[in-house]
């Protein structure tokens, strides 16, 4: 078994000559069907995913962490939006923009957060790539620029639990299923899925409705009804990969329990 290593803090005096290598990211995305985004992210991300909404149980509490995630295929370890090695979409989420850095709680001594890395892994390299610090030992304006997002996606991690809270609050998450039909007359269906309960937020006062717009969250519970008919899209790019057996017929219908709490 592999033993999963942690994150350390990004070093200049330690890793002032390390290199991201070329399709690093990329790479990573190509074995995942589903990819984390936040709810800044909707009005882009439906342009090319069906987001749905999927829930983890929180340590010592019975309620549930909700997070946004973007699904580029209905398979796993599968993502259909890179063709040949390139990434095949006009939006590129912000896990992609980041990676391989990410958040990490700030060393002994220090408040708030750092940038993480794992410098073991084959992402980085000394020889080619993004390089991460200069001559001087400054930041380049690649590694500026990746972490100017990740300070951003700390306040975006926040809006998005506060959106999805409201939408539990609300009532308003429906778990629905993905249920796929192939040409050889084999169906699938994928489960664990959420969306937002369109008759319960048809049903909301005038009231709720102003609240919703006036926090920043009307605009979002809409990109994530609209994103649903993605599901049509990512069937085509499932139709054209070779070796695949078609898809004849998607629908997105109620899960048996159709309000998740």
């Amino acid at each position: 078994m592999t033993k999963k290593r942690e994150l350390v803090e990004l070093n200049q005096n330690i890793h002032g000559d390390l290199k991201v290598v070329p399709g690093a990211a990329i790479s990573q995305a190509s074995k995942q069907h589903i990819i984390g985004v936040k709810v800044n992210e909707l009005g882009q991300a439906l342009s090319a995913f069906p987001v749905f909404l999927m829930r983890s149980k929180q340590p010592d509490s019975d309620s549930p962490l909700w997070a946004l995630s973007a699904i580029t295929s209905f398979e796993q370890n599968v993502n259909l939006f890179v063709v040949d090695g390139q990434w095949d979409s006009v939006y590129v989420p912000s896990a992609m923009r980041t990676f391989p850095m990410f958040l990490t709680v700030a060393g002994q001594g220090k408040e708030g957060y750092s940038v993480g890395i794992d410098p073991e892994s084959s992402v980085f390299s000394k020889e080619s790539g993004d390089a991460l610090f200069d001559e001087d030992g400054n930041a380049t304006d690649y590694l500026s620029s990746v972490t100017a997002q990740l300070d951003a996606d700390i306040k975006n991690e926040v809006f998005t639990y506060r959106f999805t809270k409201q939408l539990d609050e609300l009532g308003l998450i429906r778990e629905v299923n993905v249920v796929l039909r192939f040409a050889d007359n084999n169906e699938h269906t994928l489960k664990g899925l959420h969306t937002i309960n369109e008759e319960k937020f048809n049903e909301l006062s005038d009231e709720t409705i102003l609240a919703l717009r006036e926090n920043g969250f009307l605009v979002s519970i809409y990109a994530m009804l609209f994103s649903v008919f993605q599901v049509n899209s990512l069937a085509k790019r499932h139709n054209l990969k070779d070796g695949t057996i078609k898809i004849v017929d998607v629908k997105v219908e109620p899960h048996s329990q159709q309000v998740a709490h």
